[in-house]
């Protein structure tokens, strides 16, 4: 079936500065990756959930963009993280380092599609 489907998936980030309160969780002055299958892997505390929050526009930028597109021949779409993305976390639990309001609109998006 995938086999079909012409394109991929970008990830791109410019002058990305993530944090939480006064804490610089990660930085990235440029990223750039393509492909049709894209892992995000590195050890405990690397920043690939907060590299996710933030591509899923749950944690706000404190410098910089990021954004997520798919790429053909016929054409660039931005992907939209209520209607393209999804992040399964390890372990299903309330995130810690998640404001509540930031919670509570995770929980909506995906129980009644209504951020």
């Amino acid at each position: 079936m995938f086999d079909r489907i012409e394109g991929s998936v970008e990830i791109s980030a410019t002058d990305l500065e993530l944090s939480y309160g006064n804490t610089i969780a990660l930085k990235a002055e440029k990223l750039l990756v393509r492909g049709r299958v894209i892992g995000i892997i590195g050890h405990n505390g690397s920043g690939k959930s907060t590299l996710m929050k933030s591509m899923l526009e749950l944690l706000q930028p404190r410098r910089g963009i990021i954004q997520a597109h798919w790429r053909s021949e016929s054409g660039d779409y931005r992907l939209v993280p209520e209607n393209h993305m999804a992040f399964s976390p390890e372990n299903g639990a309330v995130f810690e380092d998640l404001p509540v309001e930031s919670y509570l609109r995770l929980w909506c998006r995906i129980k009644h599609n209504d951020g």
